[in-house]
Parts: structure tokens; sequence; C-alpha cells
């Protein structure tokens, strides 16, 4: 029976765009590319016109593109505090807190996974839907999105898990497998991803996925994510006025 383990996260909090560390193409050869040429612009001072190098390009995403676009994630502009508790009246004994829980024995697990998700490189999704930042670790995403998995595993002595050790490593997302794949990410280094077209005619809610992996000596471990937080009251309206949990597990949110 596969063992659920934990220790991996899923952020919410965008990070600064890396395209290489996140690209769900073929991984990074180690062989140099030809350089991309250098713009110019030019400069004139009196009589004299030379060329010199551009101005490195800003990350601006241009107008034409941000037409339409809807935010996934956005802020709100001076929010009211949270409410106090009514103070008790005089003389009025508050209803003691119930026990703390009990926590569960520590499981001891034969493999240990760091999982996220992040936004993949531009032009990638073949419904031509892309995040207006790439390669940003989220767990929210919108219909027609490419969603890229980055994972690395260690095994119960510490060592990671790499293709010589790892006999399947699998994504199962809404009724598909995907394949992880071991490349070189640039700077980010070494490790596994899996990527998921989102269907465009996906529900607005929670994408269930977990990760199925086996070792060539027969270990054998399950990855799901950290389940729903559900309280009273506690819901989420979704841009097409549908209804869920508070829920910090991967969402197609529009």
């Amino acid at each position: 029976m596969h063992k659920r383990t934990f220790g991996a996260a899923i952020g919410l909090t965008l990070v600064a765009t890396l395209a290489v560390a996140c690209t769900s193409k073929d991984e990074e050869k180690a062989t140099p590319t030809a350089s991309a040429p250098v713009a110019t612009q030019t400069v004139t001072s009196g009589a004299t016109t030379t060329a010199s190098p551009a101005p490195a390009a800003e990350l601006v995403w241009p107008e034409k593109w941000r037409k339409g676009t809807q935010p996934i994630l956005g802020s709100i502009k001076n929010a009211p505090a949270r409410v106090t508790p009514t103070p008790l009246p005089a003389g009025v004994t508050a209803t003691p807190a119930p026990p703390a829980a009990t926590p569960p024995a520590a499981q001891k697990v034969p493999i240990v996974f760091y999982v996220d998700t992040v936004t993949s490189g531009a032009g990638e999704s073949p419904f031509n839907v892309d995040a207006t930042i790439g390669c940003a670790r989220t767990s929210m995403f919108s219909r027609g999105m490419r969603i890229v998995w980055r994972l690395t595993a260690y095994d119960n002595t510490g060592t990671e898990l790499q293709p010589a050790t790892i006999e399947s490593l699998v994504l199962k997302v809404a009724g598909k497998d995907a394949t992880f794949r071991y490349g070189r990410h640039g700077d980010a280094g070494w490790f596994w991803t899996a990527t998921y077209d989102v269907p465009m005619e996906t529900p607005l809610g929670t994408l269930d996925w977990t990760v199925e992996a086996k070792t060539k000596s027969g270990a054998t471990a399950t990855y799901k994510e950290i389940a729903a937080f559900t309280a009273p009251g506690a819901e989420r309206v979704m841009v097409d006025g549908s209804k869920t949990s508070t829920d910090s597990r991967t969402m197609i949110v529009n």
C-alpha cells in the first residue's frame, strides 16, 4: 500500500521570473547555444552619431495583452481589520476552550517529497492562454493554462532520488497520468518536472492531483496536498458565481 508522505509545500506567493527554472520543454542542454543579437540604440552627440547597447529590457506586459486579462490573486486596499470579540459583561465567565487535540504518532516514510506548482513559460499552452508572469509559484490557475509541477524527492537515508534510482514517478491529475522528467533548469539546478494543460471546460474549484513514486529498490510512496480547510460559513465564490470551500490546494479560479 502506498504511504502518504508530507513535507511538500504549495505556495501562493508569486516569485521573480526565472524562465529556465520551470520550463516544461526539453531540459537545458550542456552545450552552449548562440547568443541572441544585442539590441542597440542610436545616441547622437553634436555632429557624432554612435550606436550603443540598448538598456536591458524591462518586464513589461504589453497593453494589448493586458486588455481582457483577469487577475488570479488581487489585493484589497484599506481592508477592514478583523472584528474583535465583544468583551463579556462584568461577572460573566467565558466558556472554557475545549482541550487541545492530541497529534497522531509520527510516521516513518520511505520517500520524502518537495512539490510545488508554477506557471509555465509564454507560448507553451496549446490553448494559447498564458499567465501574466511566467514561472511564478502559485496554486491558482486559469482554464487553458499549462501547470508545471516541480519536484525533488529523497529516500529515508537523505539521498536524493534521481533517474538511476527511480523506477517510476507519475503525476495523476484529472484522470490522466504524466511522467516526471529529470533535468537541469539553469541556476535553479536539477529537479523533476511534469505538466498538465487545463482544458477550457474544466469546472472551477479544486484540482485534485497526486504523485506516485516507486524506487528501483522497491520502496513506494504517494504524495497528496494537505487537505482543505473547512469551517462554518467559510467559502470562496468563483468568477462564475459557484461556491467552493476555503481551500489552499491547487485551484482553477477563472
